[in-house]
């Protein structure tokens, strides 16, 4: 250590000196002392912009970043490395395989920074590699051992994203893999893989029809409702072909089970049981205050009491007949709305790629029935709240359109949701690249900043 020290004072003042001491320095890293080997690694930095001596400084930290246990050195040399990919970044890119072992460490801040390091140094020539390795870290967080797995999925999801955007080629290796995480317990990861999913199916029209087989599939495994209206959009956009249009219908069918939702038996029992019970909702009372019972009255109490509103039983229908069923019977509207919108879409296309006019009038009768349905089961007293007046709007829209339809209302269903969204990936690309320019244009001193006259000193 005093050596290095020595070495750092000689070579300021000194600045002719330094090919010598480099050497010494170099020799210097294979010193059995960790702390060493960092401090060694540190001076060839500040000495020297030479390749050979950034290549080995680079080598001795990822060396340190795997030999090391301690959390907080490997979060220093993550540092390091990372103020070195931002001066060296030619020479970082090479080393990237060896920086992303340290995703092994079982610590989420470590994981997201060598994530983060890693998806600035991919190139056409590694991206390959990298997607490997990720993918290999996504199947590990399938064991469930670790209580942080579904945290540490949806920072490996991220990546693999960003690497497929960046580089459209490999999106076929990783786009189905992802798909098996639709029906994740976490929901924020499995919305990242829909995410994902919708902007490969725009970007990547080759593989446009593999994943709508994939997602129809797998639609019945969505078990959350932000997921699942972002799927049935998919469904509602991307279904071109007959054969898929008709698919599609029958995996909605499917998920929804049964028409109607609830039987007449049901709706009487649970208007009595709104009679019997005036609290509706499970309140507590305290023994001092007055409870106000469901028509405005007060009644005291005398001591605190709990009741408890049961929602009377509904089919909730096995899993054959599916997550959407179950989504809605919670009093999810905007889903329903969103079924309505899909279901449209789905009929007004067949309408023009089926010749069969009897199967088109047996799908607009069917999906019209499933409106009614919807629309009945919101405004039934079965569910604990009545359905929304915009969600309600979306589903009427929906009734009048079959009714109705003009070639100026199709364009807009068919055609003008597909162009936004189009629209709104190029803007997205637009900001990054934006984003990018603006970080690369940080200026480190400003033009009114005062002149330290001590660095303009000649150093003869």
């Amino acid at each position: 250590m005093v050596v290095l020290e020595l070495i750092r004072k000689v070579c300021r003042t000194n600045r002719g000196e330094k090919g010598k001491y480099i050497k010494i320095i170099i020799s210097l890293l294979n010193a059995p002392s960790t702390a060493v080997i960092y401090e060694c690694a540190g001076t060839l930095v500040s000495l020297s912009s030479a390749p050979t001596a950034i290549r080995a400084a680079a080598n001795t930290y990822c060396q340190l970043l795997l030999s090391q246990s301690d959390n907080n050195v490997k979060l220093i040399v993550l540092d390091r490395l990372n103020e070195l990919k931002s001066s060296h970044s030619d020479i970082m890119v090479d080393l990237v395989m060896d920086v992303l072992r340290a995703l092994s460490s079982p610590n989420l801040d470590i994981q997201r920074k060598t994530l983060d390091i890693v998806l600035e140094l991919v190139t056409p020539r590694n991206i390959n590699e990298v997607v490997l390795l990720l993918k290999k870290e996504v199947m590990k967080t399938q064991s469930g051992e670790l209580e942080k797995n579904g945290e540490y999925r949806q920072m490996l999801i991220q990546a693999i994203h960003s690497c497929a955007i960046k580089f459209p080629e490999v999106a076929s290796t990783v786009v189905h893999l992802m798909m098996d995480f639709l029906g994740d317990s976490n929901v924020a990861s499995a919305i990242d893989v829909i995410v994902f999913v919708r902007e490969i199916i725009e970007t990547n029209p080759k593989l446009r029809v593999s994943i709508i087989t994939r997602l129809l599939d797998t639609f019945y495994q969505i078990r959350a409702s932000r997921v699942c209206s972002c799927a049935l959009w998919i469904i509602g956009e991307y279904c071109l072909s007959p054969s898929e249009v008709e698919s599609g219908i029958a995996t909605i069918k499917q998920c929804l089970g049964e028409l109607p939702f609830y039987s007449v038996s049901e709706e009487a029992e649970a208007i009595d049981a709104s009679k019997k019970t005036p609290q509706s909702n499970s309140i507590t009372v305290s023994s001092r205050r007055p409870a106000i019972l469901a028509d405005g009255t007060y009644a005291t109490q005398s001591a605190a009491s709990e009741t408890a509103f049961s929602p009377p039983t509904i089919v909730q229908g096995s899993l054959t007949s599916g997550n959407l069923r179950s989504l809605l019977l919670t009093g999810d509207f905007f889903l329903s709305a969103v079924v309505a919108c899909t279901l449209t879409k789905l009929v007004l296309r067949l309408e023009e790629v089926q010749p069969s006019k009897v199967e088109v009038n047996k799908a607009t009768t069917q999906a019209l029935l499933i409106f009614v349905s919807l629309l009945q089961l919101g405004q039934s007293p079965v569910l604990p709240h009545p359905i929304d007046n915009d969600s309600y709007d979306r589903i009427v829209l929906c009734i009048r359109l079959f009714c109705n339809t003009g070639d100026e209302i199709r364009k807009i269903w068919l055609q003008s949701c597909r162009q936004s969204f189009v629209k709104m990936l190029s803007e997205k690309q637009l900001q990054e690249t934006e984003e990018l320019k603006a970080k690369a244009q940080v200026s480190h001193a400003q033009p009114d900043d005062l002149i330290d006259f001590y660095h303009l000193k000649s150093r003869k």
